[in-house]
Formats: C-alpha cells, sequence, structure tokens
C-alpha cells in the first residue's frame, strides 16, 4: 500500500472542501477506460489510507468495479495531478448510491516545470454537497 499524498488527503478530509472534479477511471467490459467524475463529497480518506467513496447504484461505473475491482483516481492539484491505482472493494448500498473501499497500491505525481497545472476543473456542488455529506455521516455514525 502506498501512502496517499498530504494535498490528496486535504481535498478528501478538510472540513471546507471545495469542489474540485476527481477523476475515477475504471476498465469497462472491453477493456477500455471508463471515466467518471467525482466530487470531493462523494470520497473521504480513512485512517488506514484507504479512500471510501460513493457512486451511483445503477452506473456503470459501479459494475466496472464489480466486475474488475481496479480503478485509478486523479486528483489535480495545482501546480501539479495526482494519479493513484489501486483495488475496490463494494461495501454496501445507501439510498441510491453504492459504497466503496479502495486501497492505493501506488501513487504517482505528474509536474512540469515548463508547464505546471494553473488552475482546477470545478463544478456547481449545490445539489450534491449536503446528500453525499448526509450519506457519509449515515455510514460512518
Amino acid at each position: 500500500m502506498n501512502k496517499l499524498p498530504m494535498e490528496v488527503l486535504s481535498v478528501l478530509n478538510n472540513e471546507k472542501r471545495d469542489n474540485k472534479v476527481i477523476f475515477l477511471l475504471t476498465l469497462d467490459s472491453d477493456y477500455y477506460p471508463h471515466v467518471s467524475l467525482l466530487s470531493p463529497y462523494q470520497m473521504k480518506a480513512n485512517e488506514r489510507g484507504d479512500i471510501m467513496f460513493f457512486v451511483h447504484s445503477n452506473s456503470r461505473t459501479r459494475s466496472n468495479l464489480i466486475e474488475r475491482g481496479k480503478a485509478t483516481i486523479i486528483f489535480i492539484v495545482p501546480p501539479k495531478c495526482i494519479y493513484i491505482k489501486g483495488k475496490s472493494s463494494f461495501i454496501r448500498n445507501f439510498d441510491g448510491e453504492s459504497l466503496f473501499s479502495f486501497s492505493a497500491n501506488e501513487v504517482k505525481v505528474d509536474y512540469s516545470e515548463v508547464s505546471p497545472i494553473i488552475s482546477d476543473v470545478k463544478f456547481n456542488d449545490e445539489r450534491v454537497k449536503g446528500f453525499y455529506l448526509k450519506l457519509f455521516n449515515m455510514a460512518f455514525h
């Protein structure tokens, strides 16, 4: 298991999480990458360094995670990008969402002094923030 970088822990566990887009890549049935866009509200790091996250229960992402159990999570944290490869395990369903645990096998950092990343990718969090905060509260309290 690789230790999660502090930048990732800050994105996932900070009480003032912002509306960054997090990319979750899985493998579809033909082994092509399948991209899902998640929010920091759908993810949280636990004390063991695993990432817990929710995806829609009827999504292709959920099926890919169940069938192949591998994923890459991409965090854009200017001036760099962090790729975390690992294995996922289904935990249970909550209110139309499926909770997974993700254990990192490899962490890579992509940074260029010549062309550093200068901004985040963000989304409107008005309709998701409260919902996922409630789900995590139900799941872990």
